[in-house]
């Protein structure tokens, strides 16, 4: 196992050889990053929160869906049938 310390620098030097701002690069990211990744790779709910865990359903923070999947969210939503009030 690697120490907290160890990690963050790790991470830190990563962002500058890629350019990025370092002080962006917190360890706390890397647990939304892998919770992502493991929704993304069809693991299950279970799974995610014993990789993580967590005992609740706080899990739910971590998880992004990406890019991708957001893509075409405001489009899929504005042809929608629905409505809330009725006439």
């Amino acid at each position: 196992m690697l120490s907290r310390g160890t990690v963050s620098k790790t991470l830190k030097a990563g962002a500058l050889r890629m350019g990025l701002n370092e002080d962006e690069m917190k360890v706390i990211s890397l647990r939304a990053g892998g919770a992502s990744a493991m929704y993304h790779a069809s693991f299950s709910v279970e799974g995610i929160q014993r990789r993580g865990r967590w005992a609740s359903d706080c899990r739910k923070i971590y998880v992004h869906e990406g890019r991708t999947k957001a893509r075409d969210t405001a489009e899929r939503m504005a042809k929608a049938d629905f409505q809330l009030m009725s006439r």
